[in-house]
């Protein structure tokens, strides 16, 4: 479990709660891995990621080495993803840096 204010994330059981409300990401299918779980502790806990490293940090222990499209999948599970977390006052922010665009988690205004 990672606290951190009032959120905390709970690697295990797969659940980020923020203040009261929680929100549990289950894997779809027979997948053991949870892509979209792994893609918020990567942004909750790094200082921004550009896509190819989000990919190499989601894909790096794939035998296949991930999907055929590579890092250009990445903005789609992030706007996915931002669209999970908005109904716990989060949101997924796109800055440009010296390293080119990177993702980090924010709060809403």
């Amino acid at each position: 479990m990672i606290r951190h204010g009032n959120m905390r994330l709970d690697r295990q059981r797969h659940i980020l709660h923020v203040g009261v409300r929680r929100h549990t990401f289950m894997s779809k299918g027979r997948r053991t891995r949870n892509i979209r779980f792994e893609l918020l502790c990567h942004l909750l806990l790094g200082d921004g990621h550009s896509c190819d490293e989000l990919f190499d940090l989601l894909y790096r222990d794939d035998p296949t080495g991930g999907p055929l499209k590579g890092p250009y999948i990445i903005p789609i599970m992030v706007f996915r993803l931002s669209k999970t977390i908005v109904h716990l006052g989060l949101t997924v922010t796109r800055e440009w840096t010296g390293r080119g665009k990177v993702y980090r988690i924010g709060r809403l205004a």
